[in-house]
């Protein structure tokens, strides 16, 4: 049960990836799409400020420069849960 869960969470914070990936490219609507599939698993802390940009998605990006922030924004959220991910292995296999 454990894999499962852990691949699901690790699916999760891909889609994140591809979340940052689809808006620097400007398609709101797979961005969206992977965004929503991650909040499906994450909680809203794991989500960080993406959780706000799921409440107003369309209004939050009205401009280009806008989508440019969140991919970063979600970019960042990715290589924060990398991060984690990789110290919580660390330290049980340590």
């Amino acid at each position: 049960m454990g894999k499962i869960k852990n691949g699901l969470w690790a699916d999760a914070v891909g889609n994140l990836y591809r979340t940052a990936f689809f808006l620097a490219q400007g398609k709101t609507s797979l961005a969206k799409l992977f965004l929503e599939k991650s909040a499906a698993v994450l909680s809203k802390e794991e989500l960080g400020d993406l959780a706000k940009l799921l409440e107003g998605f369309e209004q939050k990006l009205t401009l280009e420069s806008r989508e440019k922030y969140w991919a970063e924004v979600a970019l960042d959220q990715y290589k924060k849960l990398m991060r984690t991910q990789s110290g919580e292995e660390k330290k049980s296999n340590g």
